[in-house]
């Protein structure tokens, strides 16, 4: 499962530009703001 969840995650990466939608914000960081606290790494830190 976790592999599967840092799939889904990493896909996310080309939508921290897009501005067209408003629930962005909610999209990266509960996807990378979770995975950076469950598993630390660091990539994740910035991204979003």
């Amino acid at each position: 499962m976790k592999a599967e969840a840092i799939k889904w995650t990493e896909k996310l990466a080309p939508l921290q530009t897009f501005t067209q939608h408003h629930d962005l914000g909610f999209m990266m960081y509960c996807s990378y703001g979770n995975a950076y606290r469950l598993i630390g790494n660091e990539s994740y830190k910035n991204t979003g």
